[in-house]
């Protein structure tokens, strides 16, 4: 096993110094970035939209375990 020895106080602040410039982010990475951003916006206006209907058919109807399954039932029950 190699053994490292502890870098100096010099080397670290160097380190420090000169750290690497991360990359320009391609055009690809922010076109992807941006496609995900709009998915996830779209994927919690559905989840909020689809949460307002279940608690509209459970208090319309009276009976929120049929809301749950999507099941309508008639105002004969």
């Amino acid at each position: 096993m190699i053994e490292r020895s502890p870098a100096s106080r010099a080397v670290l602040e160097a380190n420090r110094a000169f750290k690497p410039i991360p990359p320009e982010t391609t055009e690809y990475a922010k076109i992807q970035k941006a496609f995900h951003d709009n998915r996830e916006r779209l994927k919690a206006e559905r989840q909020a939209r689809e949460a307002g209907w279940y608690r509209t058919l459970s208090h319309a109807k009276g009976r929120p375990e049929c809301a749950l399954r999507g099941i309508a039932t008639s105002e004969s029950d």
